[in-house]
């Protein structure tokens, strides 16, 4: 599980942009792809209710994620509508200093359901679409990781673009199953065991190994151990080669996907 200091993280500058910009061509969309506007005319029911009329821009094809404004901060709820206490209160900046990306997994309405590392019990959340402290844009880009094969794919626009053997989660830690989304990407300040870079996932690890003196977040991370078994304490590992690849191209937000 990632736990470092020092770290150095980054980013798609041209993809995160600043207010106002358009998304990067290649990344989120070629200009050729229209920005695609959609209102929320109804409620969580079905029925009209105070989000009606809020207007969501997606900007190109691909999975859809929000990026909180400078100085934003969004509630995030178990259920949407707002019923319940809130769960968590996302900030402008991840944990480890990235801005906060949250990859949108479903939609009620006005209501957005997000995977984020605030969720500690890795289930999504839901947010209030809002336009004034929010930005919508799309990433082509996804990972999908087969832990019964031991293989992960990068892939854009489903295309493979990299197939590539992983170390998994061992039996007694094993690593959790679901769809989560990067939150940073890591290039430097890591501890040796974690390779030359690590993309941190909102992934949580339920399943502490024993004595485990870091933290419980999965990542993607580099490696020096061999590669295509069960033997992590959750995290996925890859040759050092391939996560260079990786951190140059993936973008924050994009959805990762891991099944058995």
């Amino acid at each position: 599980m990632l736990a470092i200091a020092g770290f150095v993280v980054l980013f798609a500058e041209g993809w995160i942009g600043t207010e106002g910009d358009e998304p990067a061509a290649g990344v989120a969309g070629p200009a050729a792809l229209e920005t695609r506007s959609e209102t929320a005319a109804t409620g969580p029911q079905g029925s009209p209710g105070p989000e009606a009329g809020t207007v969501i821009s997606w900007a190109g094809q691909g999975f859809r994620v929000v990026i909180l404004r400078r100085s934003a901060r969004a509630r995030l709820y178990d259920h949407p509508g707002g019923e319940g206490a809130v769960k968590a209160v996302a900030t402008d900046r991840s944990e480890f200093g990235s801005p906060r990306v949250l990859a949108v997994v479903g939609r009620r309405g006005a209501w957005l359901e997000v995977t984020s590392e605030l969720a500690s019990d890795n289930r999504p959340l839901w947010v209030r679409a809002n336009p004034g402290t929010m930005r919508f844009k799309t990433t082509p880009f996804s990972i999908h990781a087969s832990l019964g094969e031991h293989v992960a794919e990068l892939r854009q626009e489903g295309e493979v673009l990299l197939r590539f053997p992983v170390t998994v989660g061992r039996p007694d830690s094993p690593t959790p199953k679901g769809r989560f989304a990067v939150t940073d990407v890591v290039v430097a300040g890591l501890d040796p065991a974690y390779g030359c870079c690590a993309l941190a996932l909102t992934a949580h690890q339920p399943d502490l190994p024993l004595g485990w003196p870091g933290g419980d977040r999965i990542a993607i991370h580099g490696t020096t151990a061999p590669i295509g078994e069960a033997a992590s304490g959750g995290c996925l590992r890859a040759e050092d080669e391939v996560m260079d690849s990786l951190v140059r191209v993936v973008p924050l937000g994009t959805p990762v996907f891991i099944t058995n």
